[in-house]
């Protein structure tokens, strides 16, 4: 039987949060590459976006399994973030 008095957990939004950081630095990734500038400037700007990238797949990917582990997170928030 489920606490009723246990705090609910924000895994499953927060792996949501992180899929949505996910999109969007892929999404900045393209846009840098379609960019006319110095080749310094798109090493830098690549490199941004692509360890944004890395990093916020995994945390996301941990996140949300973290997240379906738990009783009181949403599931559904959970897979979406996954």
């Amino acid at each position: 039987m489920p606490d009723p008095f246990a705090k609910p957990t924000y895994f499953g939004g927060a792996a949501l949060a992180c899929g949505i950081l996910c999109d969007v630095s892929l999404a900045s990734n393209f846009g840098a590459s379609q960019m006319e500038v110095s080749q310094e400037v798109f090493n830098q700007l690549n490199n941004l976006t692509a360890l944004t990238y890395c990093v916020s797949t995994q945390a996301a990917l941990a996140l949300g399994v973290w997240g379906l582990t738990r009783k009181n997170d949403s599931n559904l928030l959970a897979w979406a973030g996954i």
